[in-house]
């Protein structure tokens, strides 16, 4: 019988911190919703600048897709079997390199789940983003995958 691999104090801090933000998201939209007017910008180019607009009702959308987001990386997080790890799995290494890859899982759900509170926000103030949001948005879930993937690549390696 295979043991099962336990959370790690930082996934459960990063689980933790991905509710939280899911809890302000809703409690945000619902906190400001009767002030918000009937029409309100749905998207933004890559200057920050609202190109298009909407029912307010669209603002239920982000929401939505952000539980299912979560949802759905949660479960995925419970079968490591199908994950696509970049190594050879052995019976030496396999708990580390699970143990760091459900790291990025979360990590990245919390990202994730960062860019679309912002983008929110964003469009609940219409206010327009700044030009580099993209940019950092970017740099910080590609800076992720590539820092737990070397991580992972190293604790591969038989010790």
């Amino acid at each position: 019988m295979k043991e099962k691999i336990k959370f790690t104090k930082l996934q459960r801090w990063l689980e933790f911190m991905s509710i939280a933000v899911l809890l302000f998201l809703f409690v945000f939209l619902s906190s400001n919703w009767s002030s918000l007017p009937a029409r309100i910008p749905l998207h933004f180019n890559a200057d920050g600048l609202a190109e298009s607009l909407g029912s307010k009702n669209s603002l239920l959308v982000l929401p939505v897709i952000c539980t299912a987001m979560y949802a759905l990386l949660t479960v995925v997080c419970f079968f490591p079997k199908t994950w696509n790890i970049p190594v050879k799995l052995t019976d030496e290494n396999r708990n580390r390199v699970y143990t760091v890859t459900r790291s990025l899982l979360v990590t990245l759900k919390l990202l994730l789940l960062l860019n679309f509170t912002v983008i929110e926000r964003s469009m609940v103030k219409m206010q327009p983003l700044d030009g580099w949001f993209v940019f950092i948005v970017l740099a910080g879930v590609f800076g992720t995958m590539t820092g737990f993937t070397v991580k992972i690549i190293k604790v591969s390696k038989p010790r």
